[in-house]
């Protein structure tokens, strides 16, 4: 995998991690932004979300989407791991967004 990205989301519940959906990107000259923001939409529209999730939901994926939006129009490179928690007052207990870089160059204008 030359650039490979990884868009998931998941549940804290009791110290464990509960996996509900991701979406893997992979592109030769390197995932862009909207790629990752479509993902973003893919897995909030999943119907994984219960209805009592739903403004927080949003709210994540608002964040998310502004964080990607943000990012240096040449992109950036290298592994890191970034979450928008459903509830951040409660991040033990919240579902999220995590978008990951993977390898390679990622969020690309």
């Amino acid at each position: 995998m030359a650039n490979g990205m990884r868009v998931q989301l998941q549940q804290q519940r009791g110290g464990r991690t509960i996996h509900h959906g991701s979406e893997v990107l992979t592109a030769e000259s390197g995932v862009t932004t909207e790629e990752v923001i479509v993902a973003l939409h893919l897995l909030r529209d999943s119907g994984q979300i219960p209805g009592r999730q739903a403004a927080g939901a949003d709210a994540a994926l608002a964040k998310a989407i502004t964080w990607v939006a943000a990012r240096p129009p040449a992109g950036v490179s290298g592994r890191f791991s970034k979450g928008f928690y459903f509830d951040p007052e409660s991040s033990a207990a919240s579902w999220r967004f995590d978008i990951e870089g993977l390898q390679g160059t990622h969020l690309l204008s």
